[in-house]
């Protein structure tokens, strides 16, 4: 029997918190010492407990708790306990004792034990600090009462602490809080009365704040008052104010090879982007404003960035030498963490913004965005040095983008540096995510703000440094981006989670911006064009633990895209800024430095097209990539494509907008496409060298790299697009202008996309007789004979009407395979080899006028025919010829055409062998256009089946060279 009792011996109690003293947070029951027995019946006892009781992270008063509830066949004697006063984290074993009575006969439940506190929270000693208790009526909803108002401030290193397991550096005098909107003005202010806490930063009508508390004097103690409040029925997300670090890898380097300095961004063909750069004045849209949140160890520069001077040094206004002390603890130092930190800002900046350059020199280029007028606005991340920041700095991002008027690119290459707790759990993450999103949206974050539209966000996906150099934890190769850093968290998650997991829909104006590498490292020139790679792996690193960290430095995986922030799978960073001359450029890397490749892209896109949405603009950026895979690789996330991503800023020919084409065509900029262009691109792209090596060109059209020469790539001339704004690649077989182009974009050279335009509505129509002599004078230079925009390479008859018992009509059959013959020849002989020559007396052949430019088609394809027999052999007769057609450039009006659809049929009736051609015969006199259906029984006579007038026929060129 004593065995049933001793159930109740230490048995944990359960919490029940009351409203009494406003105890929603309690104390806990973590012990119950029985000290007595007393038989009351046969199976009835009472017995008497002592109570061991912990206290939380406040400091309570005059505290009491008395049992709430009991299980089946327990009842309560006497069940209230005066505990007095507790200090925080207090624990202690009660005086006072209770009496529970227990009929043996029924087990006893000690989880059906709850007890009930009382008492009052006694706030942190110390003053307030400065901010505000929320004014107005107090029976106000806080979705409607929350004032506009900032009142933070510069927080001092005394006031920071470092979490030995994660290595987030925390602020213990902040918070950040959202407060559900139905709570009261009454319920916020007596919660920050509670903490002794006010409000430092707040954003009307929107519960989510961040709020200063007096110091509580440690870590420990900070996450109890952090438990705490997350009980609180008026609170829904509290989080801790950590600090964000740049997410740079510390590497500075020197180099005077100028078109080396820009392999990350020729390799996402940013070259080839550039070229459309003066389409950027021609827009006459002011660019949108630039947030950098991140760190200028000596200030900003408030000056246009096309005139800024990128290179560390005297006289440069930028800093070259931080204090060591300034930039890290001083009682625990890492060789990782130096003067990175104070210069991480200007190499951010330069790599979106830096110095075109006024000749437009691509040795001078540094920047993504290729043009000046650029100042930004920066919301610096250390206000004097590394361990003196600002409070709410997630607050502070929002209130920069509120007090930025127009379209916004903002860029945070920040987050925590020492990621090891391992990482960050989904529901913190998604905590991080909705407190970015309330501060966004306000009390309904199931509702996009209309504030999102207007701003586009490239966010770095963060690198795996866990641990740093000291101490590298082993085994966290890679993670998502979404749950990697409390601080990047806020903008990662709320853009990676689904709208079920963040309760709202998620951000669409977000890209997280992952790391990869150049391939291969220049110098130019090269045989071989710059390219994305693979993932930055990292290095191994063995800490002074001993433990190693196998890919110390790689990008985590999970992002929308990735840009190239590296060089090699060493430390080898990517050039930033560079000097007048230049001579010099300064280098680091990570996904800090990938990351405002994506941004200073976006800030291109916007100028050319300042109608697009933020979420438009992230769209198109995504939309337009270049895959790459590779073995054991973390991620396959694909790369940004500058060149696409640029063009993707026209309409398409049937809209007079199109900044970035017209640009790129008008070589002279006399705002037209003519002769005058045509023939600088035509000297460029059959130099006696071109295409030997890669030389990313001014009139490098296709954007491989190289200019003239074999190579092709893909590109999208006609402007088609799928339902998700990605371009598609087909084979063209249709002009906007001039004549029938058949142009595969899948693999264009740069004289057949000059080919594709001459032709289309760009090119000034009166240049194109000027346009076919330059072509005749490439073709009178040896090995260039064959150099013409307008090489036939097949032929269509497109059939409008049915005919019963036949295929193919409606439709349109093709002859193709195209060799020049003499019409003598080819009524001998045919196509293909066929024993009878040309079939189908008289022979269509004889109509054609003799000096008319003739050609055999050994295939054909949808030519009519009647079910039985069909078409099953190569055909004999099939033929194209024309006469009187003007090329100045592009084909002119058809004066004469003549086209021989046909195909053969060999099957068995009984003992006969049936041996026909079908032939759909069309003539056009330049007027009228007449076409006959019919078929050649054996070598016989042509029977015409169908003749008709509704008919079309078209010849299909394309550029040879």
């Amino acid at each position: 029997m004593r065995n049933l009792l001793k159930l109740g011996r230490g048995a944990l109690a359960m919490l029940a918190l009351v409203p009494n003293a406003v105890l929603h947070a309690a104390p806990t029951v973590m012990g119950m010492q029985l000290i007595g027995e007393k038989r009351v019946s046969r199976t009835v006892f009472d017995y008497t407990y002592r109570l061991t009781i912990q206290n939380d992270g406040s400091t309570r008063r005059n505290v009491a708790v008395q049992v709430g509830a009991v299980g089946a066949g327990t009842s309560v004697q006497d069940g209230a306990v005066t505990v007095g006063d507790l200090a925080a984290n207090q624990q202690i074993v009660a005086a006072d004792t209770v009496t529970l009575r227990h009929d043996r006969v029924l087990p006893f439940s000690q989880a059906a034990v709850t007890w009930i506190f009382t008492g009052t929270e006694v706030p942190p000693e110390g003053n307030p600090p400065p901010g505000i208790l929320v004014p107005g009526n107090p029976t106000a909803k806080i979705g409607d009462a929350m004032p506009n108002h900032d009142s933070s401030r510069v927080v001092p290193a005394s006031e920071i602490s470092v979490d030995s397991s994660s290595g987030y550096r925390i602020i213990r005098t902040a918070l950040y809080i959202v407060f559900r909107q139905e709570s009261t003005v009454s319920d916020v202010n007596a919660v920050l009365n509670s903490i002794n806490g006010r409000i430092l930063s707040s954003f009307a009508g929107n519960g989510a704040v961040s709020v200063g508390i007096p110091d509580p004097g440690g870590l420990p103690a900070l996450y109890a008052l952090i438990d705490n409040l997350r009980k609180r029925p008026e609170i829904e997300i509290v989080l801790p104010d950590d600090i964000a670090e740049p997410e740079s890898l510390p590497q500075e380097g020197y180099s005077a090879n100028t078109l080396s300095l820009l392999d990350h961004h020729l390799a996402i063909r940013g070259a080839a982007a550039w070229n459309a750069r003066k389409a950027l004045i021609a827009s006459g849209s002011q660019p949108p404003s630039f947030l950098i949140y991140d760190t200028f160890g000596n200030g900003a520069p408030q000056a246009d960035f096309s005139q800024v001077n990128w290179k560390l040094g005297a006289g440069t206004g930028f800093s070259t030498s931080c204090n060591p002390f300034q930039l890290d603890d001083p009682s625990t130092p890492t060789i990782d963490e130096d003067t990175t930190d104070c210069q991480h800002a200007y190499h951010v900046t330069g790599i979106a913004l830096g110095n075109f350059g006024g000749t437009g020199n691509i040795g001078q280029v540094t920047g993504m965005y290729p043009s000046g007028g650029m100042i930004s606005t920066v919301v610096d991340g250390y206000a004097i040095d590394r361990w003196t920041v600002w409070t709410g700095q997630k607050t502070q991002m929002r209130r920069a983008l509120e007090n930025i008027s127009g379209r916004i690119v903002i860029n945070t290459s920040m987050s925590e540096r020492l990621k090891c707790d391992p990482q960050v759990d989904d529901a913190l993450a998604i905590a991080h995510g909705r407190f970015w999103l309330r501060l966004l949206r306000g009390g309904n974050i199931a509702q996009p703000s209309p504030f999102e539209a207007r701003f586009f966000h490239a966010a770095a996906a963060a690198n795996n440094t866990c641990g740093g150099f000291e101490k590298p934890v082993a085994g966290i190769v890679d993670a998502p981006a979404k749950r990697v850093g409390k601080f990047a968290a806020s903008w990662t998650a709320a853009s990676l989670y689904s709208d079920a997991e963040l309760g709202g829909p998620a951000l669409t104006n977000t890209v997280v911006v992952e790391n990869r590498k150049v391939a291969p490292s220049l110098p130019a020139p090269a045989a071989s064009a710059a390219r994305p790679d693979c993932t930055y792996l990292g290095t191994a690193v063995t800490g002074t633990n001993g433990v190693v960290n196998p890919h110390y430095g790689a990008s985590y995986s999970g992002g929308h895209v990735a840009g190239i922030g590296s060089r090699a799978d060493s430390v080898a960073g990517v050039w930033s800024y560079l000097d007048a001359g230049p001579t010099q450029a300064g280098a680091s890397l990570g996904t800090s430095m990938s990351t405002p490749q994506v941004a200073g892209l976006a800030i291109y896109l916007w100028t050319l097209r300042p109608d697009l949405t933020g979420q438009e603009l992230a769209e198109r950026i995504k939309a337009h990539v270049v895959p790459v895979s590779c073995t054991g690789d973390f991620s396959n996330t694909p790369v940004v494509d500058a060149y696409a991503t640029i063009l993707s800023a026209d309409e398409g020919f049937t809209s007079n907008n199109n900044p970035a084409r017209e640009a790129m065509l008008d070589v002279n900029e006399d705002g037209k496409f003519d002769d005058q262009d045509t023939q600088v691109f035509l000297d460029a792209i059959f130099a006696p060298i071109a295409g030997q090596t890669a030389d990313y060109s001014r009139y490098d059209l296709n954007g491989d790299g190289f200019t003239g020469g074999p190579k092709t790539a893909a590109l999208n001339l006609d402007m088609s697009y799928d339902a998700q704004g990605r371009s598609t690649y087909s084979i063209l077989t249709s002009a906007q202008n001039a004549f029938p182009l058949r142009v595969d974009e899948a693999q264009v050279s740069d004289f057949e996309v000059l080919c594709y335009y001459v032709n289309s509505k760009f090119f000034s129509q009166g240049s194109l007789g000027a346009f076919e002599e330059q072509l005749k004078v490439v073709r009178e230079t040896a090995g260039r004979a064959r150099v013409t925009c307008a090489s036939p390479v097949a032929a269509t008859i497109t059939l409008s009407d049915s005919l019963l018992g036949w295929t193919g009509m409606p439709g349109t059959a093709q002859v193709d395979t195209l060799q020049a013959v003499s019409i003598s020849r080819f009524q001998a002989f045919g196509n293909n080899s066929c024993q009878f020559g040309e079939r189908g007396g008289p022979i269509f052949s004889s109509t054609v006028d003799a000096d008319a430019v003739f050609f055999g088609a050994s295939n054909s394809s949808n030519v009519p025919a009647q079910i039985f027999p069909g078409i099953n052999r190569r055909n004999c007769s099939s033929f194209v010829a024309y006469k009187n057609l003007a090329i100045p450039g592009a084909i002119g009006p058809q004066v004469k055409l003549w086209i021989n659809a046909t195909g053969r049929a060999v099957a068995f009736s009984g003992s006969i062998t049936l041996d026909w051609e079908y032939q759909t015969r069309l003539f056009s006199d330049g007027t009228t256009t007449t076409c006959r259906v019919g078929v050649v029984p054996g070598s016989g006579n042509f029977s015409a089946t169908y003749t008709t007038n509704n008919c079309i026929g078209r010849i299909l060129f394309a550029p040879t060279q």
